[in-house]
């Protein structure tokens, strides 16, 4: 998802590291990153909440104590 954010920000100029230069980025660049998250939420957002659930369970059962 973060790479075809970065792909709609940045169009046909996008660098491998501009992900990592959002100090550079103007507020045109970041409508078009925002834009294309909101259109990819329906895709990836079911699957991230779906991990989401599941990071939490296992941190819940790392704080089990463990039964010798």
């Amino acid at each position: 998802m973060i790479a075809a954010c970065e792909a709609a920000a940045h169009g046909t100029l996008a660098m491998p590291n501009a992900g990592f230069e959002r100090e550079h980025r103007d507020r045109t660049t970041w409508r078009r990153y925002i834009a294309a998250a909101m259109r990819l939420e329906a895709t990836y957002g079911p699957r991230m909440r779906c991990l989401r659930r599941e990071i939490g369970q296992l941190e819940r059962l790392m704080t089990l104590p463990i039964a010798a």
